[in-house]
């Protein structure tokens, strides 16, 4: 078979109920030359009958299915690993995309050889997604190039749905740290920009995600999201690929989310070994020295 266009990777755990719509919005593509992985993550419901009740309908779409739950880094780096397309897709097991999603982004990164990264806006729903509604990117997170890693450090505006991507970075970065069960998105998007893949937002409507409102997803863990944020900048900053102004605005976000985790949310630190003795003691020092200033500015100004 010839190697498909697009590789639409799906991580799925237990979303039976959804994934239907989410397949069937992969195959409403007006770009028809894709193939779509979804790794079953061990599910307890019927995620892998539907699946492939598609897939004996649709040669295009595949199932692979793990015995043990692995966590969502390794499902996605197995599809990864097995996909074949030019251009990667990742899509949420509840989420959608636009019909001409994959045509006008393909058709972005084809006309721009100097772009690896390009995203557009999306929009959220609970029942029915409309598509047609405005996009909630703000105005600072529709960037290009180096712009997007200095707003990309302050936290993560790149919604994984809305996203597509040349395969070829990967042989850069490799896949998902399979350690973070949380927050992998973002690490990965901050590896390939800090790898100098330059990323493009394309104001287009009809290239949005749509992002369900799922109770219960891993999105909604925040103290877990929270707990991984700062290993996220300290494998950021152990790269050692940023510039000075970079590590700088690096350095002032990991000090006021390390306060925030500390006198606030009183919630546990982890720490890698990576980085550990170039990155986390600064970390401290500097969070010691201005405490004073950040209570100051936490309790009065930022009220």
């Amino acid at each position: 078979m010839n190697a498909p266009s697009v590789s639409v990777i799906v991580a799925a755990y237990n979303y039976g109920r959804y994934i239907g719509e989410t397949l069937r919005s992969v195959q409403a593509q007006t770009l028809q030359e894709w193939e779509c992985i979804v790794v079953d993550d061990a599910s307890t419901d019927d995620t892998a009958s539907v699946v492939a009740g598609y897939a004996t309908q649709d040669p295009r779409i595949r199932l692979v299915r793990f015995t043990q739950n692995q966590g969502v880094s390794a499902a996605r780096n197995t599809g990864l690993q097995q996909s074949r397309g030019t251009y990667i897709q990742f899509l949420d097991a509840d989420d959608l995309i636009a019909p001409r999603k994959l045509e006008r982004q393909v058709s972005f990164l084809a006309s721009r050889p100097d772009v690896a990264i390009v995203y557009s806006d999306h929009v959220r729903f609970t029942d029915q997604a409309d598509l047609k509604a405005p996009g909630l990117l703000r105005a600072d997170e529709r960037v290009h190039g180096r712009a997007a890693l200095r707003r990309a450090i302050k936290s993560n505006f790149l919604r994984l749905n809305a996203v597509l991507f040349r395969s070829s970075l990967l042989k850069d970065i490799g896949g998902f740290r399979e350690q973070f069960r949380y927050a992998e998105d973002w690490d990965f998007w901050l590896r390939a920009m800090a790898n100098g893949h330059s990323v493009h937002f394309l104001n287009d409507d009809q290239a949005k995600a749509a992002v369900r409102n799922t109770p219960g997803s891993l999105s909604k863990d925040l103290p877990a999201m929270r707990s991984f944020h700062l290993p996220v900048r300290q494998s950021l900053w152990a790269s050692g690929r940023l510039t000075l102004m970079e590590r700088m605005s690096l350095l002032v976000r990991s000090v006021d989310f390390l306060m925030e985790m500390v006198v606030v949310e009183r919630e546990r630190v982890i720490v890698l070994k990576e980085g550990r003795w170039s990155f986390f003691p600064l970390v401290v020092i500097v969070a010691l020295f201005t405490a004073p200033l950040w209570l100051l500015l936490r309790f009065f100004v930022r009220r």
